[in-house]
């Protein structure tokens, strides 16, 4: 009989490795982006649990492909620069979720059709 924990584990690497092979970043990468997001998960408001497992996921994917672009964009080179893309990739993952809440806001407003100072509470600078 094979151990159940074998089989979990195996289905893990397995989603894992195919998740990697969607979103072409290096497991790494998005480790470090996770470290950031709930750096960033514990700096921020309460939310819900359904709710901050979707700022964690966004904001992981999102600082690791921010941390990833921006070396390539200034063209530094992996095998040298792989702590400063780990740097990036924390930074970036902190960062992510400051810019998912606020692209969220945004999207909700325009579903509700509200403007966004008006989602954010701001009455566009109308009060005295």
């Amino acid at each position: 009989m094979t151990d159940p924990n074998h089989t979990i584990n195996s289905l893990a690497a397995l989603a894992s490795a195919l998740t990697m092979a969607l979103i072409g970043l290096d497991h790494i990468s998005v480790m470090w982006g996770l470290v950031g997001a709930l750096f960033a998960l514990f700096q921020s408001e309460r939310m819900g649990r359904g709710r901050a497992l979707f700022f964690v996921v966004l904001s992981t994917l999102g600082g690791a492909a921010l941390g990833n672009g921006l070396l390539a964009a200034a063209g530094v080179a992996q095998p040298a620069g792989r702590l400063l893309l780990y740097a990036a990739c924390l930074v970036c993952g902190f960062g992510a979720q400051a810019i998912v809440a606020r692209l969220l806001r945004r999207g909700l407003s325009e579903v509700d059709g509200n403007s966004p100072a008006a989602a954010a509470g701001k009455d566009g600078g109308n009060s005295p």
